[in-house]
This record gives C-alpha cells, structure tokens and sequence, in this order.
C-alpha cells in the first residue's frame, strides 16, 4: 500500500501537489501467472491524483492582480507587456489556483468595458464623417478589438477553461468581448443606424454597377453577425432595400429590354446575389432574398415575358434564351404556365402551316421540319420534361386537324412520292427513317379514313403503272400502318400487292400458253394485271377501241384466263395501261413512253400522215374529255411528238393533227406526260365523296350500337355519346340527317310525349 506522503515528495510534484484518492492495492511479483490471477480476480479501483491547494501569500496574490491589470492596459493601450505571454499566462493560472478568479474575471470585464467607453468616445466624434468613412473607423475598432481580445483570451486561457466554464451565467472571454462590444459601443443607436445605413449603401452602389471594398463589406457584416444583431437590426432592411430596387428595376428594364435580354440580366442578377451573398453576407439571408428576386423579377413579369418573347424564340430556335426560360419558370414553380404558352406557340405556328394554301405542296416537308425543331427544343431546353412532351403532342393533334381532311390528303401523297421510281434522293435506311417520321404525323391525324383513301389510289397507281421504286418499301410501310393501325387498315392494301405478285406468274402463263399456239404468236411483249375488284379502288368505265395488234393480244389473253378461270369475269381498264412505242422520226429513232390511250392515237398515224380531230374519235371511241387531254399531251406538251393545226394550247373538234416531222429529242428514251397518272380535281372529289360516305356508314353503326345498348336516350345525350366514338370531325346537320334516316328505315322512332327523346326499335 503506497502512502500519500510518497506521492507528494516526489520531486517532480513539488509545485502542484497530488494526492491518491483511494489506495492502489499492490501484489507480490512472485510470478506472471500469480499476477495475472490477481489482476483478473481483483475489483478495479480508480486512481485520482488532484493538486494540492497550496497557500499563496497575500502579497504575492496583490502582485499577480496587478501585473495582469498591467498586462490587460498595456494590451489596451498597443504596448509591449512587460512579461511574456507564458509568464502571463502562469501568473493568471497560478491566481486562479489561488482562488482569485472571480476577481480576475471581474477585474478583466471592468477594463474592457472602460476601453470601449473610450472608443466609443471615439466613434461619437466621428459621425460627421461621411458613411463609407465612418463605417472604416467603426470596422478599424472592431477588428483592433478583436485582436486585442485573442491576446487577452490566450493569458487568461486557464481562467476561460475553469471558471468561466464551470460557473453558471458567467461568458467565456470572447463571448464577454463581444458582448462589451455592442453593450458599449453598438448599443448606441446613432452608430448602430450609420453602421447599417453605411453596409445597406454599399451594398446598393455594387448592385449599380461600382466597385466597392468587399473586406470592408464583409468585415462589417462580420460584426453584426458576431454581436447578434444583424438578423434583427440589417436583415430585415437589406431584404426591404432588395425588394425596392428590383421591383423598381424591373418595371424598368421589362419595358426597355428585348425579353431574351432581359431574362440574361435576370440569371446574372442572380448570380451576382447569391455569390455576394455566399462571400459577404450571412448564409441565411440567401433564401429570403432569392425569394424576392424571383417574385420581383420573374414571377411579377413571367406572363408579359411569355407573350412578348417566346414565340420568337421558338422560331428562331435560341435555345439558350428558351434554356435560360425553363430554369428561371422553373425556380419560381410556373411550369403549368410555360407549358400553356408553349402550346399556344406552337399551335399558332403549326396553323400557319397547315391552313395556308399555298404551302401545299411543301405542307408535309414544313410539319416533319417544325417537328423536328419541336423536339429538339422539348428535349434540349425543356429537358424532355413530361410536362411538356405531352403539351407538344397535344398542340400538333389540335393544328393539324383544323383543316379538315386536307393533311391526310398531303401526307399521302407525299409518301406516294418517295415511294415513286426516278426519286434517288435518299437511300432506302434513310426513307425508313422518314417514314417512321411521317408516321408520326399521322399519329395526331383524327381522318385516317381519309389518308387511307387516298393512299390505296395512290398505291394503285405505283403499282399498275411500275411506279414503285421497291417492293421492300412498299411492303415496310403496310408494315409501319398496320402496327400503327391494325390488319383491318391495310388488308385491302396487302391484298392489292399479292395482286401484282400473281399478275406476274399469270402473265408468264399467258406467255407459255402462247408460245404453244403459233396462230397466237406474236413481237410484241405484253403483261397483265388482274385485279381483285375488292382490293381495288373503283375506276369509271374507259371505252377505248384499241388497234388491231392490240386488240388481238387482248382476245387471246381471254380466252387463256377463261379457260384457266371460267367463272370469272374480266373487265378492262384501258386508263390504266401503258405502251413503249418505236417512232421513226426523220431526225432519229426514239421510243416513246407513252399511256394506252396516247398509245392507241399514235398507232393510227402508222397508215394516215394526217387525221382530224373528228376521225380520232371516231377511230378511238374515246371519252371526248379523254381524248383531248390525250392530244393535248401529243401535239401541245413538252414533247410534241404531233403537231396541230391550227396552232393553239387548247384542242377543238375542228383542228387536224399529223406527225411531227421535226421532233427531236437529245434522250433515246422519251416520256410523255400520262394524263391519267395525274391527278384530277374529280378524282379528288370522288375520293372525298367515297370516304364521306364510308363515314355515313359508320355513323349509322355508332348510332345503332349506342341506342341498342340505352334503349333510350335524348338527342344531346346521342349525339355525344356518338361523337365520343368517332375519329373523325362530323357536322351536326349530318349528324341529325343520319338520325332522320335511322328513323325512316325503322331503326329508331321519336317519344310520342318528346319530340327530343329516341328509342330502339328492336
């Protein structure tokens, strides 16, 4: 057992004495096994070892108060301290030992506040100095003061770690500092309200563009923040003196500048507070202020910027400006409002394009153009938020049926003319990918009854005339419409190329069944089309008498389908027939590309040199309308393979025709216009008019379908359950004119007690 008489003559203890709080029990070193034995088995004791509280003269305390009394003035007064800190620092622990710290405390509190009287004596005496100036003095005793107080803290260190943080209510030395600091010099309210007035203009002169001193704006916050005032005395000022300058700012520069201009004053504002405030300013005035800012110069202003700026943005494509739009409506939550606006924008544009007529021709080129553009804009700028993918959508579906059936009518034929032989354009992978691309325009088309129309004729044409540039493509695009609309959309379009398949292997009968017969023998090489009527689009009766030659390969052909199929009939189109014809002209050999109907008027110039328009028709038997279209191509066109006379560009049934001697032409292979591949205004009307009435059909069934499942129903209650149904726009007086004829045909009957009521009729 060590006694506590050991522990305290230790020579290494002889100024600060300890004790043993409780004996440390000791066991024999007999051996390490013994040892541990012991150890583990025995109950585990603390050892405490405190100072002994040595008794320090009277005198002795009086000095060591005086010479830190000293040591704090000389601090004070910027001198030199007559003792090292170290030796300070000693003396004050070795008081506070003693039992003198509350006086040390007290002592050292009395002092600094008696030095800040002073300067505040100072700092009254300069209020007639200008703010920035003032504001420098104020700043130069405050940061003296700080410095002052590290020096003073770091003597009294061991006063700070025992009694001031052991005793309650009593600051530490900083904190005491600062408290002085604005108990004797902040408190005073014409200093404080220049200091804040002073920090608040130079805050107002950075924001106008002057250069200003940043230390001394952050050194001076630094203060306030420190002291605890600068929440409740500049704060709510500075975030006031924010809101005023930019609302009178904006309402400024909103009417002064273009909107792109001024939404990039707007980023750079707020770039500009948030990195004063991240440098000079406390943190947490940045959400306040951010949110003035965008109160006064976005939210304030978003509808005018929106109206003014945008549309000419997204037709220019400035996509850093339309970037610069989705961020700062995004900061202040008014996305639903950007989105309206851009939808307007964009059916506004889209409409311009659709409805106006003479851009027709470039209609479809325009759409896949500004759809394009659309897309780069919503996932570029936009983000491809969903947001505004879905107003996009929308916007197209709303502009792109405003005309009613005419787009569905252009995207047909625009599909008809890449898929047309001599367009070499683009490769086949770039035509799939512009298909996929149209296709997406005729997603948002309500009349797909209407490009169906059109595109079996147009397909019809390609495909009896050997238009079409690839059989591949062709059946690529059935492909893409039918994944897009289902087999029922494209059955009849699928079944009119197998029609052209089996032409070919019926036409390569037809040659064997010839060539077996000599009296069928012929030069000519010939090729069929049979058509299954139901695929098919309807085509007019063209009467036409062919030549002799012709006509002979007709009959034969006859009497070959006849024999292989009895049951069915065959029924001529000559409009649709095409011929290559050897012409020798006194200037060179061509052949001429040319329609069965041009085909069947040259043949008669092979005996006669000269024929009047009169004994053409009687020879032909041809439509008059027809046979002067067919003329007017011959002797008027581009290749004048015929003259007339006399001359004209209109044909009269008094005008005579002979061979062109003249004609020459620098191509061996030349084409003439075929009348019947354009197409007429009738031909249009007639494909109008056959899907006018395949909709009155459907009209029917959805009245029907609806009023045998109500039974019962008033007219506005039919006529929007109807319309519900439907995808496609119907007037209203066709609507009640199809009602009317329900009616009559039994189908429905009207209330004898409601005029306005329907029911079933079973």
């Amino acid at each position: 057992r060590l006694s506590p008489s050991r522990v305290a003559n230790s020579p290494r203890r002889s100024a600060q004495q300890n004790h043993l709080q409780r004996p440390l029990r000791l066991f024999p070193c007999t051996s390490m096994a013994h040892r541990k034995a012991a150890v583990s088995t025995a109950p585990v004791k603390r050892l405490c070892i405190k100072n002994f509280a040595v008794p320090v003269p009277a005198s002795t305390q009086d000095d060591s108060l005086e010479t830190l009394t000293q040591a704090v003035a000389a601090i004070y007064a910027q001198r030199p301290t007559a003792q090292s800190l170290n030796s300070l620092y000693s003396v004050a622990e070795t008081s506070c030992i003693a039992g003198k710290d509350a006086a040390i405390y007290a002592g050292l509190q009395q002092q600094c506040s008696a030095h800040l009287h002073e300067r505040l004596a100072f700092l009254i005496k300069s209020l007639k100095l200008d703010s920035l100036e003032f504001l420098q003095a104020v700043c130069g005793v405050w940061t003296l003061h700080c410095e002052q107080l590290v020096l003073i803290r770091s003597i009294f260190a061991y006063l700070d770690r025992t009694y001031a943080l052991k005793t309650q209510g009593v600051d530490c030395i900083w904190e005491m500092g600062l408290r002085l600091f604005l108990a004797n010099v902040l408190a005073d309210r014409l200093i404080h309200g220049k200091v804040v007035a002073a920090i608040l203009a130079l805050v107002e002169q950075e924001r106008q563009g002057n250069a200003i001193n940043r230390a001394l704006l952050k050194t001076s916050v630094r203060m306030l923040r420190d002291v605890g005032t600068y929440a409740t005395s500049f704060e709510s000022g500075f975030l006031a003196q924010s809101a005023t300058f930019y609302k009178e700012e904006s309402q400024r520069l909103v009417n002064e500048l273009e909107p792109g201009r001024y939404l990039a004053h707007v980023d750079r504002r707020l770039r500009e507070e948030r990195e004063r405030v991240e440098l000079c300013l406390d943190g947490g005035s940045l959400r306040g202020l951010m949110a003035i800012l965008d109160q006064a110069l976005v939210r304030d202003h978003l509808a005018s910027l929106l109206e003014r700026g945008l549309l000419s943005m997204l037709q220019t494509d400035r996509l850093d400006d339309l970037r610069l739009v989705f961020s700062l409506t995004a900061r202040v939550d008014a996305l639903d409002q950007l989105r309206d606006a851009f939808c307007a924008c964009v059916k506004s544009s889209g409409a311009e394009i659709v409805t106006n007529h003479m851009r027709d021709k470039t209609m479809v080129d325009d759409l896949l153009q500004y759809k394009q553009r659309m897309d780069a804009i919503v996932a570029g700028p936009f983000t491809r938020a969903e947001l505004f993918t879905n107003a996009l959508k929308d916007a197209f579906e709303s502009f792109i049926n405003q005309r009613h059936n005419k787009p569905a009518e252009m995207i047909a034929k625009y599909m008809d003319t890449k898929l047309r032989t001599g367009y070499k354009e683009m490769s086949d992978e770039d035509l799939e990918g512009l298909f996929d691309r149209v296709l997406i325009l005729f997603r948002f088309i309500n009349g797909k009854d209407v490009f169906e129309a059109f595109y079996k004729s147009y397909l019809a044409k390609r495909l009896l005339l050997s238009l079409s540039s690839s059989d591949d493509l062709e059946r690529s695009v059935l492909l893409k419409l039918k994944a897009e609309c289902g087999g029922s959309f494209t059955a009849k379009m699928e079944g009119m190329i197998k029609d052209t398949a089996m032409s070919r292997d019926i036409t390569q009968a037809y040659r064997q069944f010839v060539s077996s017969r000599e009296s069928l023998a012929t030069s000519i090489d010939v090729s069929f089309s049979v058509l299954t009527l139901s695929n098919w689009p309807t085509y007019a009766p063209s009467p036409l008498t062919l030549p002799p030659e012709l006509a002979a390969i007709q009959e034969s052909f006859q009497q070959f389908y006849t024999l292989q199929h009895g049951n069915r009939k065959l029924v001529w189109q000559a409009a649709l027939g095409f011929c290559v014809l050897r012409a020798d002209f006194p200037l060179g050999t061509r052949d001429l590309h040319v329609s069965l109907y041009q085909a069947a008027v040259l043949l008669l110039f092979c005996k006669d040199d000269t024929l009047s328009y009169s004994a053409i028709l009687a020879a032909t038997s041809m439509d008059e309308k027809a046979l002067k279209l067919t003329l007017l191509s011959l002797a008027c066109g581009v290749a004048r393979v015929l003259s007339k006379t006399p001359k004209g560009k209109e044909i009269g049934s008094e005008d005579v025709f002979q061979v062109n001697s003249k004609f020459k032409s620098v191509h061996k292979k030349v084409k003439i216009n075929q009348i019947q591949q354009k197409e007429t205004e009738e031909e249009q009307e007639a494909t109008n008019e056959k899907v006018f009435q395949d909709r009155l059909f459907t009209v029917d069934a959805a009245i029907v379908r609806i009023m045998k499942m109500r039974k019962t129903l008033k007219h506005t209650q039919l006529v929007g359950e109807v319309m519900a149904q439907l995808r496609f726009p119907i007037k209203m007086t066709d609507m009640k004119k199809r009602i009317e004829s329900l009616i009559e045909r039994d189908y429905l009957e009207r209330d004898a007690q409601d005029q306005q009521t329907y029911k079933y009729v079973a």
